[in-house]
């Protein structure tokens, strides 16, 4: 990269934006700009950048935001954000744009509610029209189909039974799994997924366009509780759960195998489960 090029991080405040900060600030920062935009609002105060762009677009609406009224307003506050996008993007020189969709977008009825059936069908409109805009363009395209993550304990972290899982585990030194099914989920490690799309973003040759699931181990609440447990020195008896026998457990699964081929291109430290539940719980 060199000196003329900056790296624009959308939706810097959330938990995803703030690793990448973290990563970039102790690896990649030399001679390099990071420009930060934290609401909707930011962009029309950098429309234009007279450099190389490299545009890592973590902004997103999720379904469980407070912010959402109705149905009908969640659906304009996402086209409102792809307009804006869109347009900063062909106003700019991108050189390289990640995008952070959703493991949701293949699965049926994951939730009876609109708001997740709309959030499903923006993401892979969005895969779509950035894909476009990528081939139209000629920028490189990152595009990562995320299903549940795990990364550094913070305050932006968003409301998932993994991360309920490990801050009740932490603060009550007792796992209580509310889910009344025992699913199973894919899960990436924030410290694997940001480095393997830096890579790509920043050393990729231009135009490429890459589309994977984030998978870096697939497991159910309970052996997830066990490990979590395990890590932490918690009694077995102190997990507790509230399956039903009666219900159907779901799947939340993607497939590895692109992912797992880029991360093992890559030199940065590796982690199993165990010893990454170790690192962000600082055992």
């Amino acid at each position: 990269m060199n000196k003329k090029e900056k790296i624009l991080i959308t939706g810097s405040s959330g938990w995803l934006s703030q690793n990448f900060l973290r990563i970039l600030g102790n690896k990649y920062l030399a001679n390099k700009k990071i420009i930060t935009i934290s609401s909707q609002s930011d962009w029309k105060k950098i429309n234009q950048i007279d450099n190389d762009i490299h545009l890592i677009h973590n902004a997103f609406v999720l379904p469980q935001s407070n912010k959402i009224k109705t149905p009908q307003s969640y659906q304009q506050k996402l086209d409102s954000l792809l307009i804006d996008t869109k347009e900063f993007i062909k106003n700019n020189n991108i050189k390289s744009f990640y995008y952070p969709s959703s493991g949701l977008v293949d699965i049926e009825n994951h939730k009876n509610l609109e708001v997740y059936s709309i959030y499903k069908e923006q993401k892979k409109k969005e895969e779509k029209q950035f894909t476009q805009l990528s081939t139209e363009q000629n920028f490189t395209l990152v595009i990562s189909r995320i299903f549940s993550m795990l990364g550094p304990i913070s305050s932006q972290q968003p409301k998932s039974n993994f991360i309920s899982l490990i801050t009740q585990a932490i603060e009550l030194n007792k796992i209580v799994i509310e889910s009344e099914t025992d699913d199973t989920h894919s899960i990436c490690f924030l410290d694997h997924l940001v480095h393997i799309v830096i890579d790509l973003l920043f050393n990729s040759k231009k135009g490429a366009q890459y589309l994977f699931d984030a998978v870096d181990v697939t497991i159910s609440l309970k052996e997830f509780s066990l490990q979590l447990a395990n890590c932490l020195d918690i009694e077995e008896k102190n997990i507790v759960d509230n399956f039903k026998s009666n219900l159907a457990t779901r799947k939340y699964v993607g497939n590895n195998t692109q992912y797992k081929t880029l991360l093992n291109k890559n030199n940065f430290i590796k982690y199993e489960l165990s010893s990454y539940l170790a690192k962000i719980t600082n055992k």
